[in-house]
């Protein structure tokens, strides 16, 4: 594992929180500022506890005009430092925990490439490796389109990870500001508390899962 994430990077494909949460529909763009600002940095330090090197793409300037564009110049810059591969997220994932890019670093290392589909037809992690980078996936896939993942497939024959919810819409942030409450109070109870003059460590509760939550919407977010 260590041989292969030494020469694996971590793309966070992603502009600044701020403008994530204006593109995204919310009652409350409070809400979506927090949520993606506390995903990005669950996801960045996730990438560094995997061993995996980390770039944040909202501090680079790309040109190009279209998501596939910017993301092949992104991806590009990355390949030429002499990284054999590059796994990129987004940052509207609150669902993408380190054991997946463990598990997508596991499958690099068997030689096959990942993909992380998320429950709209698009994906929530790619990627790339310097074939896939220079062939023609640019101009087959659809983008952005629920037609994405199953494109992205059929010219790849990517290794799929369990599929991952994303946030597309007002119901969804008003998901993720519950289960943000939800984990305040279980890291209050997980601490440790005086009883009958004892000190008792209560275990955590198990996160509640992503999956199968709600009917997703028609449209599609990251890839």
């Amino acid at each position: 594992m260590h041989s292969t994430t030494s020469h694996t990077a971590l793309l966070v494909f992603n502009q600044t929180p701020l403008r994530e949460a204006l593109r995204k529909p919310s009652r409350s763009r409070e809400v979506a500022l927090r949520v993606f600002s506390q995903t990005k940095a669950q996801i960045i330090r996730f990438g560094q506890r995997s061993g995996l090197h980390v770039f944040d793409s909202a501090h680079w300037t790309l040109s190009g005009d279209t998501f596939a564009e910017r993301l092949r110049e992104a991806v590009g810059s990355i390949l030429k430092q002499g990284f054999h591969h590059v796994l990129v997220v987004g940052i509207d994932t609150p669902g993408l925990t380190q054991e997946h890019l463990v598990h997508a670093s596991a499958i690099l290392s068997e030689g096959h490439l990942p993909v992380g589909p998320d429950q709209r037809g698009g994906a929530y992690l790619l990627a790339f490796d310097a074939n896939l980078w220079a062939s023609t996936i640019w101009d087959i896939c659809r983008w952005e389109t629920p037609h994405f993942l199953q494109d992205w497939q059929s010219a790849t024959s990517a290794f799929s990870l369990h599929s991952v919810a994303d946030i597309a819409s007002t119901p969804d942030f008003d998901w993720v500001k519950t289960m943000i409450r939800f984990r305040w109070m279980l890291k209050a109870l997980s601490q440790q508390v005086r009883l009958d003059g004892c000190l008792t460590r209560i275990p955590p509760a198990p996160k509640p899962s992503y999956h199968g939550l709600r009917a997703p919407p028609k449209e599609t977010i990251l890839f």
